[in-house]
C-alpha cells in the first residue's frame, strides 16, 4: 500500500534537510529528522519531543559535538593518554603542595608505621586533593578531583537506594546531570548497562573511580556533608586538618570537637583567635581549660578518622552560623560558633568556662564583618592573605551578596536564636538558661532600633496570642497587643468574666482549647500554680505574664533599661532593690544573676524573698563556672544603695494585699526611694519603677519627676522584649 507524507510530515522533512545544510552535511541522517521533527511544532511529534524536554538549540548543539568527535564520543568523555610516572614527593614539591621537609617526614612516618603514604600526608594537614592528584600521577593515571561532584538526593527518586547500593554506585550531580560514581568498579559501561536493566530508568553516566581512589576516600568526597573544602577558606581547612593531626596524635580513631578547638589554636593570627583575644580570652587560658579533658594515646598516623556525633553537630552549626551572617564561605569564626553551640561536646563546655558567650561572640563577628573597611571578596582558597585585612582567604565561589538590610540580618539571627526558646515556654526564670536571657536582649534592642527607623519584621504566617489575665493591667496587655500588631500578628484579650479559669471550665481544658485556637498564650494571673497548670497541658508555648511569684517579663525590659543606659551587663554594675521582696524582685534575683550583675536587696524582717530565689541566685553567681554575680540581702536601704549604679522599687502593697494598706505603710516607710537615700548611690545613679507608681510611698514625687524619662524608657521596653520573646518562640 502506498504511504504519503502528511503536509506535517512533508514541513519535517524540509526541515531536515535545511539541518542537513546547515551543518554543511552532504546527507540527511536521522539527526537532521530528529531536528526538522522537533522544528515542525505542530506536528504530533514535535508536541510530544517538547513536551518532553526536547530543545531545537540543545539538541542541535548535541549534533555538532558528536560530529566534531570521530569517535562518535563527546569530546569530554575522552580517556588521556597514560602519563610518564612520577614520584609522589616529587611531585608536590613540584606542585608547590608541599615542603620537601613535609614529604621527608611523611615517608619517615610511613616506614615506623607502615601506612599508606597519601593518608599520612593527609594527616600531616596537607590538602586531600593535591595528595591524590600526586598519587595519580605517580601511577600515570588520568586524576578525577571527585570534589567537583556534588552528592544528590534527588537522583535516588530515579534510581532507588537499595539498587545503588547493591551496585556499589552513589548518585551525585555534576554540571545539572545525574551521574553515578562507581566505586572501585573501572567497569562503568557495565554498571550502567546494570542500572538501566533493574531500574528501568536513563542513566545519564557513570564515572568510574581511578585506582589511586579507594573505596572509602572516594565515599568520603562524594557523598560527605560535614565537609565542603570549596567552601572553607584557607585558614578553615588548615583548622580542620589540625584536627584530624590533633586527634592522630592523642591516638584518637575520630576527630572531636576538642580536636576541632585544637585546631583553632594552632591558627593563632586567624578571625576567630583575634575575636576571643579581643574579648580577654587568651589561647592559653583555653588551652589550660582544655589540657584535662585530652588523654594521650598510641599515635595512629596514617589512618582514617571520621568526626564524632559532636563533632558533625558542630560543623552543622557552623554552615547554619554561616548561613545567617550571609557570608558564602566559612572560616574559623564559624567554626568558633559552631563549637560554642555544640554545648554537650568537650569544646563547647572549655569554651563556656572560660567566659565565651554565644551572643557576645556572634556580635563581635558581625560588627567586625559590618566595620570591615575592605569590601572586596576575600582571596581565593589556595592564594595568599593579605595582612591587613580581618578577612580569610575565602575559596572561589560567586561574588558575595550584598550586605543584607538590618531588617533581614536581624531575622537570620532570630532564626540562629530560636533554637533556644523554639517552641519553649517561659514559666520562671529557674527555666532560662543565661544564652536564653542574653538571647532575648540582644534581639529586643535590634527590634527597638528598627522600630524607631519604622522598620518592622513579621509573621512569615499570621500568628494569633490569647491574652488570658485575671488581673487587669495598662502595660502588660497595651505592649503585648501592640507587639503582634507591630509583627503582623493578633492578640485576643480574654478577662476574667470571659472563661472563668478553674471555674466554670478547668485550666487544663482551657490550655487545651487555646492550644487548637492560637499560636501561644500570655497568663496573667494571681498564683503561679495556674501559669505552671497551663503550661503543663498545652501544646504552645505558654508566657508568665505575671503571677504572685514571679514577673520574668518585666525583668527583661529591666535588664534592657540598664543596658541602654550603662553599656554591657556585668560584675561592674550593681542594682540595689529596695522594698518589698515580692514577685518582681524574685524574678531580678534570677535575672541578674543569669547576666552577672551584682543585687542587693533591702527588704524589711518578714517581707525578705523566698528563700529558693536567693539561694538560685547566690548559686549562679557563685558557681565555679558561674556569672560571678554578688546576690546579698540586707534590711538597710543606705547599705544596699551604697556605691549602686542603679536603684529599684516597687509597689509595697501588690495586688490582692489591699488589706495590709495600712500595716504595711507604717513598716516600709523607711524604705521609700528619695533624694536623701540616693545620695548614698553613684553620682551617675538611675531609678528604675515597674509601674504604676504610689506617689510618697515607695517613691517620692521628687525623685519620680526626676528620672521620669527612664521610667517611662523601662515602661517601654516592655514592648520591646516581649516583641523578641514572641518571635524567639514562634519564628519569623
Amino acid at each position: 500500500m502506498d504511504m504519503q507524507l502528511t503536509p506535517s510530515g512533508k514541513q519535517a522533512v524540509d526541515f531536515a534537510v535545511e539541518e542537513a545544510a546547515a551543518l554543511s552535511n552532504g546527507y540527511v541522517g536521522t539527526e537532521h529528522l530528529l531536528l526538522g521533527l522537533i522544528r515542525e511544532e505542530e506536528g504530533l511529534a514535535g508536541r510530544v519531543l517538547i513536551e518532553l524536554g526536547a530543545d531545537l538549540d540543545l539538541v542541535r548543539e548535541a549534533v555538532k559535538s558528536l560530529q566534531d568527535n570521530d569517535s562518535g564520543e563527546e569530546q569530554s568523555e575522552k580517556v588521556p593518554p597514560k602519563a610518564e610516572p612520577k614520584d609522589l614527593g616529587d611531585y608536590l614539591v613540584e606542585k608547590g603542595y608541599a615542603s620537601a621537609q613535609e614529604v621527608e617526614d611523611a615517608k619517615k612516618a610511613q616506614q615506623t608505621t607502615k601506612g599508606d603514604l597519601t593518608k599520612i600526608l593527609v594527616d600531616l594537614g596537607l590538602n586531600p586533593t593535591h595528595v591524590y592528584e600526586a598519587k595519580a600521577a605517580e601511577l600515570g593515571q588520568p586524576f578525577v578531583d571527585l570534589t567537583v561532584y556534588k552528592p544528590d538526593q534527588s537522583a535516588l527518586n530515579v534510581v532507588p537506594e537499595h539498587v545503588a547500593k547493591r551496585h556499589n554506585v552513589l548518585p551525585v550531580k555534576k554540571d545539572g546531570n545525574i551521574l553515578y560514581v562507581a566505586m572501585g568498579d573501572t567497569n562503568n559501561l557495565q554498571a550502567a548497562d546494570d542500572l538501566r536493566l533493574v531500574s528501568r530508568c536513563t542513566v545519564r553516566g557513570v564515572l568510574a573511580v581511578p585506582d589511586h581512589i579507594d573505596d572509602a576516600i572516594a565515599r568520603y568526597y562524594a557523598t560527605d556533608s560535614i565537609i565542603n573544602w570549596k567552601r572553607f577558606t584557607i585558614r578553615g581547612q588548615r583548622t580542620i586538618f589540625s584536627a584530624q593531626q590533633e586527634a592522630g596524635r592523642l591516638g584518637e580513631l575520630q576527630v572531636s570537637t576538642e580536636h576541632l578547638l585544637l585546631g583553632l589554636l594552632r591558627e593563632k593570627d586567624c578571625v576567630a583567635m583575634r575575636i576571643l583575644n579581643r574579648m580577654g580570652i587568651t589561647g592559653e587560658q583555653i588551652q589550660a581549660e582544655l589540657d584535662p579533658h585530652l588523654v594521650q594515646g598510641e599515635v595512629r598516623a596514617g589512618q582514617k578518622r571520621e568526626f564524632s556525633p559532636s563533632a558533625k553537630r558542630a560543623i552543622d552549626h557552623t554552615y547554619a552560623e554561616a548561613r545567617a551572617l550571609n557570608n558564602n564561605y566559612i572560616a574559623t569564626e564559624h567554626i568558633l560558633l559552631g563549637l560554642i553551640r555544640d554545648e554537650e561536646g568537650v569544646a563547647g563546655r572549655v569554651l563556656a568556662q572560660v567566659g565565651v558567650d554565644l551572643h557576645r561572640t556572634r556580635r563581635a563577628i558581625i560588627d567586625l564583618q559590618d566595620n570591615d573597611s575592605g569590601t572586596a571578596s576575600p582571596p581565593a582558597a589556595g592564594q595568599p592573605e593579605t595582612t591587613t585585612s580581618d578577612h580569610e582567604g575565602q575559596p572561589e565561589a560567586d561574588p558575595a551578596p550584598a550586605s543584607p538590610d538590618p531588617a533581614q540580618k536581624l531575622k537570620n539571627e532570630i532564626q540562629l536564636d530560636a533554637a533556644h526558646w523554639c517552641g519553649r515556654s517561659l514559666v520562671s526564670l529557674f527555666d532560662m538558661t543565661p544564652e536564653q536571657v542574653m538571647a532575648v536582649l540582644n534581639v529586643a534592642a535590634r527590634l527597638k532600633a528598627l522600630k524607631q527607623q519604622n522598620q518592622f519584621l513579621y509573621f512569615a504566617h499570621p500568628k494569633t496570642m490569647a491574652l488570658l489575665f485575671e488581673k487587669p493591667s495598662l502595660r502588660t496587655r497595651v505592649s503585648f497587643e501592640t507587639g503582634m500588631a507591630d509583627m503582623a500578628g493578633h492578640a485576643i484579650y480574654l478577662a476574667p468574666a470571659d472563661i472563668g479559669l478553674g471555674v466554670r471550665e478547668t485550666v487544663a481544658d482551657v490550655a487545651g482549647g487555646l492550644s487548637r485556637w492560637v499560636d501561644v498564650i500570655a497568663a496573667r494571673t494571681f498564683k503561679h500554680e495556674t501559669v505552671e497548670e497551663l503550661a503543663a497541658n498545652a501544646t504552645i508555648p505558654v508566657i508568665n505574664a505575671l503571677s504572685d511569684r514571679e514577673h520574668p517579663i518585666q525583668a527583661f525590659a529591666d535588664l534592657l533599661t540598664i543596658m541602654e543606659a550603662k553599656g554591657d551587663l556585668g560584675n561592674h554594675l550593681k542594682l540595689a532593690y529596695i522594698g518589698d521582696g515580692n514577685n518582681v524582685l524574685h524574678a531580678l534575683l534570677l535575672a541578674c544573676a543569669k547576666v552577672g550583675v551584682n543585687l542587693t536587696a533591702a527588704c524589711p524582717t518578714g517581707y525578705e524573698p523566698a528563700e529558693e530565689y536567693v539561694a538560685e541566685a547566690q548559686r549562679i553567681g557563685s558557681e565555679e563556672s558561674g556569672t560571678g554575680a554578688r546576690i546579698e540581702l540586707v534590711t538597710d536601704p543606705i547599705e544596699a544603695v551604697k556605691d549602686a549604679d542603679v536603684v529599684y522599687t516597687d509597689v509595697w502593697t501588690s495586688m490582692g494585699q489591699e488589706e495590709e494598706t495600712a500595716e504595711r505603710l507604717k513598716i516600709f516607710a523607711p524604705y521609700q526611694i528619695n533624694s536623701t537615700l540616693l545620695a548614698h548611690a553613684k553620682s551617675d545613679v538611675i531609678v528604675l519603677h515597674c509601674l504604676p507608681a504610689h506617689r510618697e510611698e515607695e517613691i517620692s514625687t521628687e525623685v519620680m519627676d526626676a528620672y521620669k524619662t527612664i521610667i517611662q524608657d523601662q515602661a517601654e521596653n516592655r514592648l520591646h522584649t516581649q516583641k523578641a520573646l514572641v518571635a524567639l518562640m514562634l519564628g519569623l
